[in-house]
């Protein structure tokens, strides 16, 4: 195979993500909760909609060094989350992470059928410094 070349930017965001907090010492998953008592032919459904999050522990305490849960069964996965639990630890901030692992499978897979011969660009306004979490500013670059 030649190496396949892809250019995506807005195919990423389309993928799924899980989402993740580090609060209270513990790391929570994020769950996004819809319900609405009508149906839905009802004119009146969309502005019935009830929408929250709700945050399920997961762990209280590091991935990997109290309490061995394995998330997603994956250890490279488990540790960029007890890295990122850690380092909010650490520098005494809570934060929220947005895990695309609709993004990492989906490069995954390419590789394997494309035998790691493979060249993706994308773009998008992020986070490019761990420093940015302690922030309250909009410092956010550009990524590519």
């Amino acid at each position: 195979f030649n190496p396949l070349i892809t250019i995506a930017n807005y195919v990423f965001d389309s993928l799924s993500s899980d989402v993740f907090r580090v609060f209270s010492g513990c790391i929570q998953e994020g769950i996004f909760n819809i319900k609405s008592d009508l149906k839905i032919t009802n004119q009146n459904f969309m502005s019935s909609i009830d929408k929250k999050w709700i945050y399920k522990t997961i762990s209280e305490g590091s991935i990997f060094h109290e309490s061995h849960v394995n998330y997603y069964d994956n250890q490279i996965y488990d540790q960029i989350l007890d890295f990122y639990y850690q380092r909010s630890i650490t520098n005494g901030f809570e934060c929220t992470l947005l895990f695309p692992i609709g993004t990492i499978k989906f490069c995954e897979n390419l590789m394997k059928i494309f035998e790691n011969k493979l060249i993706i660009l994308a773009a998008d306004k992020a986070i490019t410094n761990l420093n940015q979490f302690e922030s309250s500013e909009n410092d956010i670059d550009i990524t590519l």
